[in-house]
């Protein structure tokens, strides 16, 4: 029966992963000295490996030395079509046979002669999914796809691995590219095709880094209408029309190009002012185009003795492709809400963002004191991490901004609320519903649902009824609020 879980991996005592972590550790100071004896490095990387397959330190490190040893040139020894033959066999029947861990050393001896090997990157993946690593088959697969990017057996496997972590992205790219190369596959064109569907419904309300982080109103009205206003700013900002008579009648793609070639003619006039990249970059964002925009960034980095607000635009853009993958699990999660993978892939790539946006508007922060939005932007994120004392201070600095004032008490609600500390709590929501304008009526609507439940968890039930109903008079169909009245009723009477 095939090795088909983790528990086919041995169980490494103490004393093995000592010897394994110092024969890695001596392999690498060989390969760092200036003799650089490859042999003998590879050869105790080969052993690392072999005592703890598992580990995709070593793998790498053994891919990397023995590549070196070629001197990187994509070949490997000059018979190596010939003396590969036998461990490829072996490798070929131990994957048949379901031998996983075999499957891995048989491949090594095949990379061993030659580390460009496409069989053998392939092989190894097998061997890994076998293995239940999805991590190093992805890695293999990754490496075998830089060999031969056009290969459909290697793109269908990555594709699947992408999908089911989350990468939709990624896994739309790849199953195109099946589709292409096998017109006609059924696999290839239902993913391609399911995939495609989501995306466009994720495109809808995917959240720009300037919108809220994931927090109680996420989704709400008011929290899409502002992220509106941002787009909508944002996009304003790119904007470069020298010429506004001609741009308008070369219609969509006829500006854009001018508005790239007008930033484009400034970067070349000006190479080391940041301002034009950053814009350029806004401008391939809005047009969906992706890698233009990240190759603009880092042009710009380097023309720019790495100026922060570049970096962080950078560090921004890389975010986008989690965002946008997010928004599709979302969009997928609405045709398959008991989907439990992909709950689960959803809830990573929330906490995946979420501690990328959390460093980013830190970052921020330190360096501009004065920028409250990203402060705010930053307090969001502490409170989806949990970091409820932090958030707090933040929130509490932040209400003395007239702009932010009624946002941060609302939030401010809920960090008591999880601290379970009632009273301020309800303090905060009852402050923040004196403060909201008629533009925030779902954060007013949000903080009356929060101080009715709260006044019922209380004891209050009088309260809590009053609240309630007045909520039910402005939206009846509110979260569970019908329910909710019905429920207090009866414990009101008692």
């Amino acid at each position: 029966m095939a090795e088909s879980t983790a528990s086919a991996l041995p169980r490494l005592s103490f004393e093995q992963r000592r010897i394994a972590a110092s024969q890695y550790e001596k392999a690498t100071q060989v390969l760092a000295s200036d003799k650089g004896n490859f042999d003998y490095a590879i050869s105790m990387l080969l052993s690392c490996c072999k005592i703890d397959p598992a580990n995709l330190i070593y793998r790498r490190s053994l891919r990397d030395a023995v590549r070196r040893k070629f001197g990187n040139r994509g070949k490997g020894s000059l018979l190596s079509h010939l003396t590969t033959l036998r461990p490829l066999a072996r490798l070929e029947l131990a994957l048949t046979r379901g031998k996983s861990l075999e499957a891995l050393e048989h491949a090594e001896q095949v990379l061993l002669r030659n580390p460009w090997h496409l069989r053998a990157h392939v092989a190894q993946a097998e061997a890994y999914v076998q293995l239940d690593l999805a991590d190093h088959a992805l890695w293999m697969l990754e490496q075998a796809r830089q060999i031969r990017t056009d290969d459909v057996k290697i793109n269908r496997m990555l594709a699947r691995i992408y999908e089911a972590r989350g990468n939709f992205v990624q896994a739309a790219n790849l199953w195109n590219l099946v589709k292409k190369a096998k017109p006609g596959d059924r696999e290839a064109e239902n993913k391609a095709k399911d995939l495609a569907a989501s995306a466009t419904i994720a495109k809808g309300y995917s959240q720009a880094v300037q919108g809220e982080a994931k927090t109680p109103l996420s989704g709400s009205k008011e929290h899409a209408a502002r992220s509106a206003d941002d787009d909508n700013s944002g996009a304003g900002e790119t904007r470069v029309d020298p010429h506004p008579t001609q741009t308008h009648a070369m219609g969509p793609a006829g500006r854009a190009a001018s508005e790239i070639a007008a930033l484009e003619a400034k970067i070349k006039a000006n190479p080391a002012s940041p301002h034009a990249y950053v814009l350029l970059s806004k401008l391939h964002v809005k047009h969906d185009q992706f890698e233009e925009a990240k190759a603009v960034l880092q042009r710009g980095v380097q023309a720019t003795s790495s100026d922060f607000d570049v970096q962080m635009e950078l560090a921004n853009l890389e975010i986008e492709p989690l965002r946008r993958n997010r928004a599709m699990a979302e969009a997928k999660l609405q045709s398959t809400p008991a989907d439990a993978d992909l709950k689960k892939v959803h809830a990573q790539l929330d906490r995946e963002i979420n501690a990328r946006e959390l460093d980013f508007f830190r970052q921020r922060s330190d360096r501009y004191p004065s920028d409250n939005e990203s402060r705010f932007q930053m307090a969001l994120r502490l409170l989806q991490v949990a970091q409820f004392d932090e958030a707090i201070r933040e929130f509490q600095h932040l209400r003395k901004d007239p702009r932010l004032q009624a946002r941060s008490l609302v939030y401010l609600g809920f960090c008591f609320k999880n601290r379970n500390n009632l009273r301020l709590a309800m303090r905060n929501f009852e402050e923040a519903m004196q403060s909201l304008t008629g533009a925030e009526e779902d954060l007013r609507r949000e903080s009356m649902y929060q101080l009715a439940t709260l006044h019922a968890k209380a004891g209050d039930f009088d309260k809590a009824l009053d609240l309630g109903c007045e909520l039910a008079n402005l939206d009846y169909s509110f979260r569970d609020i019908s329910s909710l009245i019905d429920a207090w009723q009866q414990q009101s009477a008692r």
